[in-house]
């Protein structure tokens, strides 16, 4: 029979083969990596800029020397609205697309896909810019209006003028 102390090894015994040990675990806190800290962080960061790029939104809309107008005022009440919709879902950890949330925005102004992908352009424009491209719309109506008084007036002065020589 083997003697029992080459079936129990101990640390004591030069010729016994000692147990492998376990790895020694620093006893430290609960620390996060520093990747999701750095995320966390990132995350804060864009959220802080997207208030105040809403508070910046509704000083312009409430301003009173320039006010918007039109079709400039809707589309200023669109990206309020979107990035107010997207700060309610991030705050409430629902994390839905941009797309999603311009859709259901878009639908709110009487729009469809075009109008949700304008919504977002205007969005990140509003976000770099602190401003939105104004639309055209006010040129092309006061251009076809001005081209139908120029045509009214040129006739005015047509028949005004053939009255004077008859």
């Amino acid at each position: 029979m083997r003697p029992i102390t080459t079936w129990f090894p101990s640390s004591t015994s030069p010729s016994a083969p000692s147990a492998p040990s376990a790895p020694s675990v620093p006893s430290t806190p609960n620390i996060e990596p520093p990747r999701k800290r750095q995320i966390d962080d990132l995350r804060q960061e864009e959220a802080d800029r997207r208030e105040k790029a809403i508070g910046d939104l509704k000083k312009r809309l409430e301003n009173k020397k320039t006010r918007l107008e039109g079709q400039d005022y809707r589309r200023y009440q669109a990206v309020l609205t979107f990035l107010n919709h997207l700060q309610i879902c991030w705050k409430e950890k629902q994390h839905r697309q941009a797309i999603s949330v311009s859709l259901s925005v878009a639908k709110c102004f009487k729009g469809g896909k075009y109008l949700a992908k304008r919504i977002r352009s205007w969005a990140k424009y509003w976000l770099s810019e602190r401003e939105i491209p104004r639309g055209n719309m006010r040129r092309r109506v006061l251009g076809s209006m001005m081209k139908g008084l120029y045509w009214q007036l040129e006739s005015i002065l047509r028949k005004l003028n053939s009255q004077r020589v008859s």
